[in-house]
C-alpha cells in the first residue's frame, strides 16, 4: 500500500513491481498538467523491508 498524506491519497498492489506504476498514474490523474506537485519526486519508504530471491 502506498499513501500520501498532503493531500490525502492512496493506492495498493501485491507487489512493488505493480505499485510503482499505480503511484505514478494516481499522480498523473490527481494533479493537473500545469500544477507544481505533477513534477514532484516521489520518495517511497518501507515500513518493511522487502525481501528479494536471488532465483
Amino acid at each position: 500500500m502506498a499513501t500520501c498524506h498532503e493531500p490525502e491519497m492512496a493506492t495498493q498492489a501485491e507487489r512493488l513491481e505493480e505499485l510503482v506504476p499505480m503511484i505514478r498514474d494516481l499522480v498523473l490523474c490527481r494533479f493537473e498538467e500545469n500544477e507544481s506537485q505533477r513534477n514532484w519526486p516521489i520518495r517511497l519508504h518501507f515500513v518493511e523491508d522487502p525481501l528479494l530471491s536471488v532465483r
